[in-house]
């Protein structure tokens, strides 16, 4: 019995520096609410550390007394860790939930404004669709390729976002020259020209929202997507880099889709001719990076229209 005593009494020795550590770490981090919570009182506490204090002195006993305190305070500790954490990760799901709605619902109503307008211009739906696939993998290749516009995945989200309403200003084109078969004469054209204004001050009354980044990525985007990077481009002839980078990728994207589409106008182009007149500089000049980009991520531009047209 003896020597089962002194065995018991050993093992308990070597763990007294972890256990004297744990009760000095609990002495200074555990506040009184916090010893409240774990049902642990500082009497407790304080008769623990006489335990550890005077080991070599009191009896087996004690000392399991204090092994046995100890542990109990370890185990409502990591218990309430655990709860606190089950109850993080639950606020973190309930906000993630309600962002991802927001978000949503705020794609869906941009999706419904855009699709009114595709559907008077006589446009199938695909056409938005399009554009926010192309500006995603274009913005993608972009970023990997150079840091120089500085864009943050939620930048490239957002552009991706505001590319649906780079047209909203056809709403205030008559139908006429919108859907008119044959070329436009040079008073029609100039009219037709005069959406990206209107777009641009549609979003300028939105008043309320003037401070959100989505609205003046928005407002690039429908002023300046018909700008060319040589200057040569409307409404203001705006050169370079003058251009925001989120106009110029929604302006290549815009023009890669518009040629490989059907238009009352036109037969679609396939996609390798389209990749020839846009780098042969027949549809304006463009950066010569999206350029490369778009030239690099071919394959996977080609697949991704086939999949969406599919779809």
């Amino acid at each position: 019995m003896l020597a089962y005593a002194n065995k018991k009494i050993e093992e308990l020795d070597t763990r007294r520096q972890t256990i004297s550590k744990a009760i000095a770490e609990l002495s200074v981090t555990i506040s009184p609410q916090q010893i409240k919570k774990l049902s642990i009182s500082p009497q407790q506490i304080k008769k623990l550390s006489y335990y550890l204090d005077n080991w070599d002195s009191i009896d087996f006993d004690d000392k399991k007394k204090a092994a046995d305190g100890l542990i109990s305070i370890v185990y409502q500790r990591v218990l309430n860790m655990i709860k606190l954490y089950a109850k993080q990760r639950r606020l973190i799901h309930l906000v993630t939930r309600q962002i991802y709605e927001k978000e949503r619902n705020n794609r869906m109503m941009i999706g419904i404004l855009s699709q009114i307008v595709e559907f008077r211009n006589g446009e199938s739906g695909l056409h938005v669709i399009h554009i926010n696939l192309i500006t995603q993998l274009l913005l993608e290749q972009l970023v990997k390729k150079t840091g120089k516009y500085q864009l943050s995945w939620e930048d490239r989200l957002l552009i991706a976002t505001a590319s649906a309403l780079h047209d909203i200003g056809k709403i205030g084109i008559d139908e006429k020259i919108l859907n008119k078969p044959g070329k436009l004469t040079k008073e029609e054209f100039e009219i037709m020209k005069t959406h990206t204004l209107i777009g641009a001050q549609m979003l300028d009354n939105l008043d309320m929202y003037r401070n959100e980044k989505l609205l003046k990525l928005a407002h690039e985007i429908c002023r300046w997507h018909h700008e060319r990077y040589d200057g040569k481009g409307y409404p203001d002839g705006l050169v370079g880099e003058e251009i925001p980078i989120s106009a110029q990728v929604v302006s290549l994207a815009d023009v890669y889709d518009a040629l490989v589409s059907e238009r009352v106008y036109k037969k679609a182009f396939s996609h390798e001719k389209a990749l020839e007149m846009i780098q042969n500089g027949e549809c304006g000049t463009f950066n010569p990076l999206l350029l490369q980009c778009m030239t690099e991520a071919q394959d996977k531009l080609k697949t991704m229209m086939e999949i969406a047209e599919k779809e």
